[in-house]
C-alpha cells in the first residue's frame, strides 16, 4: 500500500510524490529493502516514482501540535556560539567505527549555496589529501552547551555528497547525557551497503538503562546514485504519548517511519519526573551535522574494491571477498571514486541549507 503523502503549509503544496513498490518485510542485515520496527507493524520500503517533493524552502509556519519555532538556522554565517568543532584533529577510528577521516575545522565553511539552495549554506567538505589520507568537517551544538526540546519537530534540508563507497554523511540528535542514553539519527548514508538509500534510526537505553542499538529504523530509497546529487528534506517528530514517546519520520514530506517507544521512561521524563542524571530541564537534544566521515566498518574504504570492507574482511552486501563482492544492491549500483569518478570524487561536500526546530512543550 502507498505511504501517506503530506501536503500542507509546512511541507509542500505542489504535486505529491508517489511512493510505491511496497512489501511488508522484516529482513536481515543484508536485506536492502527492510524497514524494521519492534512493536509496530512493518512499514515497507519506499521507492520514489514521481517528482520529488523537496520544497525550495520549507515554510517556518507553526506545524500542528507545535507551540513555537525555537531554531531557524539558515547559515547566513556560522554562528560559533551555537555550532562548534570539538572533534578537530580526531577521527572516529575507535569504538568499532574504524573511520579514517581526520576532522578539521577548516573543512567546514559557510558560503554561497550550490544550485537549488537559498542563499548561503553550511558546507562540510571531505578531502583526499594523499592516498589513504582523508580529512572531513563536522559541527555540533553540544560543544557549545546548546540543546533543544525533548519534544518537538526537527527538520533539515541537505544536499547529498557524491555517491561513493567510503563516504558517510549523517545528521544526528544526541541526548545530553550521551548517545548511549538516546540517539535519533535523522539521516545516514551507507552507500556501499545500501546505494540510493538513507537510514533513519533510533538507538536508546531501555527502562533498565541497557543500550539497545537499532531499536527501530527505516531504510528508504531517496536518491539512486547520480552524478548530480539533489536536495532533500528530513523531518522527525518526537512527541509524548502517555508514558511513551511517539517518533514519526519523513523524507521530502513523505512519511516513511513511525515508532511508539514504550521503553522511553529511562531516557525521557514521560513519567512526570526528570531523571537524576540529566536534571537539565526539557532541553535534551544536541544537533550534530557530520560532513561525510570517510571509511569504516559500515561504509568501506574509498580505494578498495566495490562492496568490500577491509575492516570486516568481508563483503558489505554479499558476494566473494575481496574482488567479487556484489556491486549492485536492490537494483542500485555501488559507486567508487576510481571506477565512477575517475579519481575525482573528492573534494566531496555535504551541504546543509537550513536546520529548523519547533518545540511541542
Amino acid at each position: 500500500m502507498p505511504i501517506r503523502v503530506l501536503n500542507n503549509g509546512h511541507f509542500n503544496s505542489g504535486p505529491p510524490v508517489v511512493y510505491s513498490g511496497l512489501a511488508s518485510l522484516s529482513g536481515g542485515a543484508n536485506d536492502p529493502d527492510a524497514i524494521v520496527t519492534t512493536n509496530s507493524p512493518s512499514i515497507s520500503a519506499a521507492i520514489a516514482t514521481g517528482v520529488a517533493v523537496d520544497p525550495a524552502v520549507s515554510t517556518n509556519s507553526l506545524p500542528a501540535g507545535m507551540t513555537s519555532l525555537v531554531l531557524d538556522e539558515q547559515f547566513t554565517t556560522l554562528n560559533t556560539s551555537r555550532w562548534g568543532n570539538a572533534l578537530d584533529g580526531s577521527t572516529y577510528g575507535s569504538g568499532g567505527n574504524n573511520s579514517i577521516g581526520t576532522w578539521k575545522a577548516a573543512n567546514t565553511t559557510v558560503a554561497a549555496g550550490t544550485s537549488g539552495a537559498v542563499g548561503n549554506t553550511l558546507q562540510m567538505t571531505s578531502i583526499k589529501e594523499a592516498a589513504g589520507v582523508y580529512s572531513c568537517g563536522m559541527v555540533s551544538t553540544r560543544t557549545k552547551g546548546v540543546y533543544f526540546p525533548i519534544f518537538g519537530r526537527y527538520e533539515a534540508r541537505f544536499k547529498l555528497p557524491n555517491h561513493c563507497q567510503g563516504v558517510w554523511p549523517a545528521i544526528w540528535l544526541r541526548h545530553r547525557s550521551g548517545a548511549s542514553t538516546c540517539e535519533m539519527d535523522l539521516m545516514e548514508s551507507f552507500h556501499a551497503q545500501r546505494p540510493g538509500k538513507l537510514d533513519m534510526t533510533l538507538h536508546r537505553a531501555n527502562n533498565a538503562g541497557t543500550l539497545q542499538s537499532n531499536v527501530s529504523f527505516a531504510r528508504v530509497v531517496v536518491e539512486p546514485p547520480t552524478l548530480t546529487p539533489g536536495w532533500h528534506t528530513v523531518t522527525t517528530d518526537i512527541l509524548p504519548s502517555g508514558s511513551n514517546v511517539q517518533f514519526t519520520g519523513y523524507y521530502d514530506g513523505v512519511q516513511v517511519w513511525s515508532y511508539l517507544d514504550t521503553q522511553a521512561v529511562y531516557w525521557s521524563n514521560t513519567n512526570g519526573t526528570a531523571r537524576a542524571d540529566y536534571g537539565n530541564g526539557l532541553n535534551v537534544w544536541d544537533i550534530c551535522l557530520q560532513g561525510s566521515q570517510i571509511g569504516g566498518t559500515w561504509v568501506g574504504h574509498p580505494e578498495d574494491p566495490k562492496g568490500y570492507s577491509r575492516w570486516n574482511d568481508s563483503c558489505l552486501s554479499g558476494g566473494t571477498k575481496p574482488n567479487a563482492c556484489n556491486t549492485t544492491v536492490g537494483g542500485y549500483p555501488i559507486w567508487t571514486d576510481a571506477a565512477n569518478y575517475g579519481g575525482a570524487a573528492f573534494p566531496n561536500t555535504f551541504e546543509i541549507d537550513y536546520v529548523r526546530v519547533w518545540s511541542a512543550m
